[in-house]
């Protein structure tokens, strides 16, 4: 596999390795993200989404944050306790407002894995026609079956 990528212009780092991502882990990646999402969400408001309310996330790998995130969401947190922090292995950048029940997030974990999204309280926020892409709170476990359904 490495050669492969080599072969067609991908730098491999010697000591890299190398997994494949297929249907299984891309409906866990995705289950990782909104679960990601609401415990952020959940820190940030000291309580769970409620009922009525959407969630929409997402995760990507590359290197760098797209510099459009770093204006939509200018808050910056890790976890710490004390002294210690976890800046090295998981930060992130936020916007909430409170009084609409609105968050957003980007995280990153280690060097190069993201996540992002948003939360409303209530799906009447949203438009009409981008309701069917947000899951309320309890279809988020149904990820990783969507991703493995035959079209």
């Amino acid at each position: 596999m490495n050669q492969h990528l080599i072969n067609h212009g991908v730098h491999v780092p010697l000591d890299a390795g190398i997994a494949t991502i297929g249907p299984l882990s891309v409906g866990q990646l995705n289950l990782f993200a909104h679960k990601v999402v609401l415990a952020l969400h959940f820190a940030h408001f000291r309580r769970g989404l409620s009922a009525d309310g959407r969630i929409f996330a997402s995760c990507f790998a590359r290197s760098g944050i797209p510099s459009f995130f770093l204006d939509l969401l200018p808050r910056y947190g890790t976890i710490s306790q004390g002294q210690w922090d976890e800046r090295q292995t998981f930060e992130y950048r936020h916007a909430l407002n409170i009084e609409e029940g609105l968050f957003g997030c980007l995280a990153r974990f280690r060097r190069s894995y993201f996540v992002f999204g948003f939360t409303v309280d209530a799906a009447d926020v949203l438009p009409e026609s981008e309701r069917q892409e947000w899951l309320r709170p309890a279809e988020v476990l149904s990820i990783p079956l969507a991703r493995q359904k035959k079209p």
